[in-house]
């Protein structure tokens, strides 16, 4: 049985959740839309996302091509994650981790832009 003091510590613990979505090479765009959607939904829950290119054969002779995928994926979500880590080889696996901007940031990000388009259209006037 758990005392007190152990139980209040548990409360106020945060998990720190991590996903995976898993890709090969030859991943078509309608599919790479489809985990876009999917990343996107992870990362409005505040979850990490681990995304990964899984290597076949000879196709590891071309870690460029799985460092392209990850860097379409990182470029279509970049409005709400940022890259933590840079990709690295873990295996047959290419993998990087996006975790999600937090609200806070979000809020100044969109007043600059709100002030920036402002400016903008004070100069064309």
């Amino acid at each position: 049985m758990q005392t007190k003091k152990e139980k209040e510590a548990k409360k106020s613990q945060k998990i720190n959740l991590v996903r995976q979505i898993r890709m090969r090479t030859r991943i078509s765009s309608n599919d790479m839309l489809a985990k876009q959607k999917l990343v996107r939904k992870f990362l409005q829950q505040g979850i990490k996302v681990k995304v990964s290119v899984l290597f076949r054969g000879r196709e590891i002779t071309h870690p460029d091509i799985g460092i392209n995928i990850l860097k379409r994926m990182a470029e279509a979500v970049e409005d709400q994650a940022k890259l933590e880590q840079v990709p690295n080889m873990e295996g047959r696996m290419l993998s990087i981790v996006l975790a999600p901007i937090p609200a806070a940031a979000k809020k100044q990000e969109t007043k600059k832009e709100a002030e920036e388009q402002v400016n903008a259209q004070d100069e064309n006037t």
